[in-house]
């Protein structure tokens, strides 16, 4: 008696049917499934190397990879991607190590709201200098050189005060 084939998607040769592993919809020998697929580190499900988020050691699915950006604490060989928004110059952030931070996600996390808050921007001569912009004396340029402000921050800054 004949036994079950069926025919892989991606090296188009024939299998047993028991060999076959569907992914996506598709059917594909166990050989060709290892080959445009992994396993993420995390929660096991099983990806394509396309839409690896983790290194090749430690692959992540996407769902993971949102996971771990939002914890306080990341393993050792956690490396977040880049994204870069615009055509503008390009701002790196630095990593930071903390030894008091430990493996707690509360502490890290307490530790990141003060190290991302909004740092005032202070110059001594801001009132005044704004007071001779609004009365027309000069102009909004030359209040932003005075203080040494760009633009959009200059502007901020006006609205909150």
């Amino acid at each position: 008696m004949n036994e079950p084939t069926f025919i892989c998607t991606r090296c188009h040769s024939e299998f047993p049917v028991l060999e076959r592993r569907e992914f996506e919809g598709r059917d594909y020998c166990t050989r060709c499934h290892e080959a445009i697929t992994t396993v993420c580190h995390v929660c096991g499900a099983r990806i394509k190397h396309t839409r690896n988020h983790g290194t090749r050691k430690t692959p992540l699915c996407e769902c993971c990879l949102h996971a771990r950006s939002r914890a306080g604490v990341q393993d050792y060989y956690y490396q977040p991607r880049p994204i870069f928004y615009g055509r503008g110059p390009r701002y790196l952030g630095v990593e930071l190590e903390i030894d008091c931070g430990g493996e707690s996600d509360s502490s890290a996390n307490e530790i990141m709201s003060v190290a991302n808050a909004e740092k005032p921007i202070v110059r001594d001569n801001f009132d005044a200098v704004v007071a001779l912009w609004r009365r027309g004396e000069i102009t909004a340029a030359e209040a932003q050189r005075r203080l040494d402000m760009k633009p959009s921050t200059f502007y901020r800054k006006v609205r909150r005060s």
